[in-house]
């Protein structure tokens, strides 16, 4: 078990340094390896808006152990990574250094994980870890409300 870890610690170092080493504002695996995340909030927006997607916005510190979590058995899982890719831009915004988490008033919860139209309007948010199969659910109800209210051309209000 303690080997297994320390593999998945190494994977994980090797995704950050190539993350650091390349000049795009995408982050993460692959296609086909895990969620593909953006880290420039404006970059994620723009794109939503031209492919007509809502966001999926998850809020982190590295020094929260649900998130950690979140990564590893939430994010990590293939069908789960492969829904989000399909349906969503996705953002990774670590609310302990980055801005973004006061326009959505993220105070001490994180993991906080948030559902948003194109433009970046909240419709909703999961709070903390939550396994594979439940998260996905949570981001399928997102993703229909998204569809019956905002995909073309909807506004809260």
């Amino acid at each position: 078990m303690k080997r297994r870890l320390a593999l998945v610690a190494l994977l994980l170092a090797a995704v950050a340094v190539g993350a650091a080493c390349n000049n795009s504002t995408a982050v993460g695996p692959s296609p086909g390896q895990g969620v593909e995340w953006f880290t420039d909030f404006s970059e994620a927006r723009e794109l939503a808006m031209a492919e007509n997607k809502p966001m999926m916005i998850n809020f982190y510190t590295s020094s929260c152990p649900a998130c950690r979590k979140l990564d590893l058995f939430t994010f990590a899982d293939e069908n789960v990574s492969a829904f989000l890719n399909d349906n969503f831009v996705n953002v990774k915004s670590n609310a302990g250094t980055s801005l973004l988490h006061t326009m959505y008033d993220i105070q001490n919860a994180v993991p906080t994980t948030i559902f948003t139209t194109s433009d970046g309007t909240e419709m909703g948010r999961i709070l903390g870890f939550y396994e594979a199969e439940v998260f996905r659910e949570g981001a399928q109800l997102a993703l229909q409300h998204w569809e019956d209210n905002f995909k073309n051309g909807g506004q809260l209000g």
